[in-house]
């Protein structure tokens, strides 16, 4: 049995004299008081012989005196053993001998930039991603980021990407972004810094079940682009359209010889949309020819005829009766009015949002009159 005296004289060529019993049968408080030289002559064959928790009583400056080939022999059990005092010792060279999987949640976090650098993050398990800290997160490369298990990346985290390396993982590597939108709840951390760098797919093909995680700050992001978030008849958010092209009005003609249809580049009032139908006052009718004659907008349909035309039918009244016959020869004019300059749903819009604009004094087709 040595004592303390002894044990802080050993030399390096003494210590490789201990055969690996000899090293089992150290008691922590023994390897506690070895010198790092001491501690370099432990011999290979010796190391995995040292009890995993003598780790815990070793400083940061004994740690850092193993050699990296000492390191790559210590076993899974040993490493776990290694905590913060001991972590912060180790070199990047000697961290690239040892299994980074091994190593603690509560290594993590002291980990230095240079030695990260060295690791290989894809070993990393999902506790261990999510114990790293923000300031580690914010230091790594876009291929470092991209390397991370996505499953342990916390919303903290996920803030902590700088906007350039978010944009440059999403360049490089799309895919990876996706795998951690569809593992992890880091979509409610997207915000305006972020959100530029997607392309108009993203948006298009945003999973409907995670439109509910957005926050108030994506959400303007997203309408302040002209996009606009879908919603279904049941009040459901079905998705995101970056359709911002406004429909364009081609022509209107009395149809049924009582209503006026108009017709559009394509489909208007989507039935998936939960979209309150335009106001039946944004519309006016006015018979040039018979002034005595006043109308008003009684329903308002939609449909799609054959050859790819879209349809708004108006039904008309007057004197607070439904219209059964429009002269043929009289000739009608027909204006609409967009309620705001924004997309509203009391508008007339076509299926992604997009409000109709307002027209004035627009000839109505009637048996060919008026084209």
């Amino acid at each position: 049995h040595l004592d303390v005296d002894q044990v802080v004289a050993l030399t390096a060529e003494q210590m490789a004299k201990f055969t690996p019993a000899a090293i089992k049968g150290f008691a922590p408080t023994i390897f506690a008081e070895l010198t790092p030289n001491a501690i370099k002559g432990i011999s290979l064959d010796a190391v995995d012989d040292i009890e995993p928790d003598t780790f815990r009583f070793l400083s940061s400056t004994q740690i850092s005196a193993l050699t990296p080939a000492q390191i790559s022999k210590l076993t899974p059990q040993q490493v776990s053993q290694l905590g913060v005092e001991q972590v912060v010792g180790l070199s990047a060279a000697q961290m690239s001998k040892l299994s980074i999987s091994d190593l603690s949640i509560d290594a993590i976090p002291v980990l230095s930039n240079n030695v990260l650098k060295s690791l290989k993050l894809s070993n990393l398990s999902t506790s261990q991603v999510s114990s790293l800290t923000e300031k580690q997160i914010a230091s790594f490369t876009a291929n470092q980021l991209s390397l991370l298990n996505p499953e342990g990346l916390t919303i903290e985290q996920f803030q902590a990407i700088t906007p350039n390396n978010f944009k440059l993982l999403y360049s490089k590597t799309p895919l990876v972004l996706d795998k951690i939108f569809s593992l992890s709840p880091v979509i409610s951390a997207l915000d305006s810094t972020k959100l530029g760098v997607f392309s108009k797919s993203f948006f298009d093909n945003f999973d409907p079940d995670k439109l509910v995680l957005l926050s108030s700050d994506a959400r303007s992001w997203i309408k302040a682009q002209g996009y606009h978030i879908l919603v279904d008849s049941n009040g459901n958010e079905k998705g995101i359209s970056t359709d911002i092209t406004k429909p364009v009005f081609m022509q209107a003609f009395v149809s049924d010889n009582k209503d006026i249809t108009m017709t559009f580049n394509e489909p208007m009032m989507s039935n998936d949309q939960a979209s309150a139908l335009p106001s039946l006052k944004s519309f006016k009718v006015v018979n040039t020819t018979n002034k005595a004659i006043k109308y008003t907008i009684d329903e308002i349909t939609s449909s799609a005829s054959s050859g790819g035309r879209y349809e708004v039918t108006l039904k008309l009244m007057s004197d607070g009766k439904q219209v059964t016959s429009i002269d043929q020869k009289h000739h009608l004019l027909l204006s609409y009015t967009d309620p705001s300059k924004a997309d509203d749903w009391n508008a007339l819009q076509d299926s992604s949002g997009n409000d109709l604009i307002s027209l004035t004094g627009v000839n109505v087709i009637n048996n060919g009159f008026g084209a």
